[in-house]
């Protein structure tokens, strides 16, 4: 679909088409609808960052909790296992991990990317310093980066 066809679609189609641009994001798909016609597919990412970036915590943390399924927890811990067997003081950075995971609620989403090398453990320990609203709007660019993606696959 093009971005032309999407900006015509009645408002029921044009949510149900971008409701899982967002993980458990419908509500980013209907608060985005009456703000087309959209000029790029980037304009339509950056209008759904501001609502996410304007939602409530409750409505952040739901976005964290969607994203963190056990698909994503498996790729991320399987990309740490890897990456142990390269290094030594592995189970360092195992720990790092799940000290992460256990004091914020989600894991280091970052990590998932393929692109950068996994963190080393002291600046995995280091993040532990930052409060909870900060972490948060770190994995929230993350998620942020993958619906961007996601738009651009479906928007071809």
């Amino acid at each position: 679909m093009d971005l032309e066809t999407l900006n015509n679609l009645p408002k029921r189609d044009f949510v149900e088409m971008l409701k899982d641009v967002w993980p458990d994001g419908i509500w980013v798909a209907e608060t985005v609808e009456d703000q087309r016609p959209f000029q790029s597919i980037r304009s339509l990412h950056q209008s759904m960052a501001d609502v996410v970036k304007n939602a409530t915590a409750r409505q952040k943390l739901s976005l964290l909790d969607a994203f963190n399924t056990p698909q994503i927890n498996d790729q991320l811990w399987q990309r740490i296992d890897h990456a142990q067997e390269e290094l030594e003081g592995e189970e360092q950075l195992h720990k790092a991990f799940e000290a992460y995971e256990n004091q914020f609620g989600f894991p280091y989403f970052a990590a998932l990317d393929l692109n950068d090398p996994l963190p080393e453990p002291d600046e995995l320990n280091g993040r532990l310093d930052n409060d909870l609203g900060e972490e948060r709007m770190f994995a929230l660019r993350y998620v942020s980066e993958q619906a961007r993606a996601r738009l651009e696959k479906l928007l071809k």
